[in-house]
């Protein structure tokens, strides 16, 4: 499980047990609220993987909450995300993994 301590630098960067970093994009939406993308990436090589006959495979679950400044929360999801990376590949090291969400809140601060 990671955490995302979010500071002026952009990207954020994670502090846990696997490194991932964080930006977003706001957006004014026709309504008066904002519309968020958040845009997520890491390493591939920090995933635990399962070798099939032509690939290996990371299979990842992604938590997100996002609270207001009191500690309420406006929104809350979680997926799974298969990542498939080439068995021949020799820079398993050097692959990303990307995933992108999007959230309508009202405008206000808020907590990731």
């Amino acid at each position: 499980m990671s955490t995302f301590i979010l500071a002026d630098k952009r990207p954020y960067t994670s502090k846990g047990d696997v490194t991932f970093y964080l930006d977003y994009a706001g957006f004014k939406a026709n309504n008066g609220n904002v519309y968020c993308e958040f845009y997520l990436s890491s390493f591939t090589d920090q995933f635990k993987q399962k070798i099939t006959d032509s690939n290996i495979i990371a299979e990842i679950k992604l938590f997100t909450k996002i609270e207001d400044y009191f500690g309420n929360t406006f929104y809350h999801n979680s997926w799974p995300t298969n990542v498939a990376l080439p068995k021949n590949n020799n820079n398993s090291k050097n692959l990303i993994f990307y995933d992108q969400w999007q959230v309508e809140l009202s405008p206000g601060d808020y907590n990731i």
